[in-house]
């Protein structure tokens, strides 16, 4: 780890796959997962040129303020400390890298999650008497900008390091595992790719997959709507407890944010039941036409289209079938057709006709 005025160098050991060949006579080509050193940047920042926008507070069960963590802002964009509270510094971030798991890795690129099948680590170096060949299936250019990316949005600030993640959500997460009427508000980040994989060292809130699920059912919401939830939700029927406050120093966060985060992923999960074969798949592809014509990466291009289609349906096996599906777009449309933001034009066409007559 070099130390610059501005900057601090580390080294990152990354997983990637080379093709090879044994010492000669041997010419048969092989390939396996390998590791090596890769150096990146990441900028260190003065607190003052990142001031904190927001302030975390984790609540007792008597609503008591107990700890805290700080968001700041720095370059347009919300920075989130990892380990929250607790905080990680660089000579233990850098350890994390140097050491070359995957799920730490994710901490400077959630990409390096990505399951790899062929061979479990710890992966070894590549020998010095095996020949590196040519090969497509060759990847460490690959793993190379991977890392250089995640130092790009990963910043040292003060004595701790921290990663640009989006604005502050609530999630309403099941605390119960029997009983899926019980919820726990959650703070977690609006960043979609983010992990937060709750390992030894972790960003702030939700998992991924809880925050793809609580999105997918309408359950994400901004900080401005988080006392209309809780009374919505409890008048649906469900217990809610929170245990995390925040608040605001500056107002960098959009009320289109959490509505249009729950619009897109309940898209997508449209979007993948109706690439299913079977007879359910094809009636949801009859009924909402949209989603024939969306690519799985671009669904949510069309997200509010898609759920405007799902919600006017007058097919009962869809509405049978897919009825929480359709309580939730309804919902989440309902909050996006009360913002006062400018949408696309294809958005604001599809919102007008479910606030005209989508209902009536």
């Amino acid at each position: 780890m070099a130390e610059e005025d501005d900057y601090e160098l580390v080294k990152v050991r990354v997983p990637y796959r080379q093709v090879y060949r044994l010492p000669l006579p041997k010419r048969k080509l092989w390939r396996e997962w390998f590791s090596g050193p890769v150096e990146v940047r990441i900028d260190k920042v003065d607190p003052d040129d990142a001031p904190v926008a927001y302030e975390v507070w984790f609540l007792s069960g008597k609503g008591r303020r107990e700890s805290s963590y700080q968001i700041r802002s720095h370059d347009g964009g919300l920075w989130w400390p990892l380990d929250g509270e607790r905080g990680l510094d660089l000579v233990d971030f850098a350890n994390i890298l140097a050491e070359g798991h995957p799920e730490s890795l994710a901490l400077l690129d959630p990409s390096f999650e990505d399951p790899i099948q062929e061979q479990p680590w710890p992966w070894r170096p590549l020998p010095e008497e095996y020949r590196p060949a040519d090969h497509d299936l060759n990847n460490l250019v690959d793993a190379t900008v991977r890392a250089q990316r995640g130092a790009s949005t990963t910043m040292i600030c003060g004595d701790r390091v921290f990663v640009r993640a989006g604005e502050p959500i609530f999630y309403a997460v099941p605390y119960d595992p029997y009983d899926g009427k019980k919820l726990s508000f959650m703070l977690g980040v609006a960043d979609p790719m983010r992990t937060c994989s709750g390992n030894d060292h972790f960003d702030p809130g939700p998992t991924r997959s809880d925050r793809e699920e609580c999105a997918r059912r309408g359950f994400a919401f901004g900080i401005e709507e988080i006392d209309e939830a809780k009374r919505a939700l409890e008048a649906r029927g469900y217990a809610t407890v929170r245990y995390e406050e925040i608040d605001t120093s500056l107002e960098l966060h959009r009320a289109e944010t959490a509505p249009l985060l729950c619009a897109r992923q309940l898209a997508r999960h449209l979007l993948a039941e109706s690439r299913k074969p079977g007879p359910d798949g094809a009636r949801l592809r009859e009924q909402i036409p949209i989603l024939g014509r969306a690519k799985t990466e671009h669904a949510g291009d069309v997200c509010l289209e898609a759920l405007l289609e799902l919600c006017t349906t007058r097919d009962p096996v869809v509405a049978f079938n897919f009825l929480e599906e359709v309580r939730a777009a309804k919902a989440i449309l309902h909050r996006v057709v009360g913002l006062r933001t400018s949408l696309a034009p294809e958005d604001d066409e599809a919102l007008a006709r479910f606030a005209s007559d989508a209902f009536s």
